[in-house]
């Protein structure tokens, strides 16, 4: 289901008002300190349900499961960011090697996207 145009531009707003506000918005991008990268998933897996798992290990800000452009479906992994180096650390040997709903969680330090030619 597609959200409307109008609810997208002022979801858009508020968080541009918050990145620009210091006062209202207590987190800061910068401060995160790991991004984790989560593979091997099964297209089942929800946010919620990352979430708790790596909650069992330190606060997590934001879980993002990677969907296909064309299809919307999920491709397998997601990236969970965590705000503290000791907790991400304590995840990654927790559920690296773990099971989830029949499938072996692949988790690791997210790398940066290599660079892209410009077609």
């Amino acid at each position: 289901m597609e959200r409307p145009k109008k609810f997208y531009i002022e979801l858009h707003s508020l968080a541009r008002s918050l990145e620009n506000n210091p006062q209202l918005n207590s987190y800061h991008r910068e401060d995160v300190v790991k991004n984790l990268f989560v593979g091997n998933l099964g297209s089942e897996v929800t946010h919620e349900e990352l979430r708790r798992l790596f909650e069992a290990y330190g606060q997590v800000v934001q879980v993002h499961i990677i969907v296909d452009r064309d299809t919307g479906l999920p491709r397998g992994f997601a990236f969970v960011e965590m705000t503290n180096d000791a907790e991400a650390e304590k995840a990654i040997r927790a559920l690296n090697g773990n099971i989830l709903r029949d499938r072996t969680l692949d988790v690791d330090y997210a790398r940066p996207r290599p660079e892209r030619p410009a077609a």
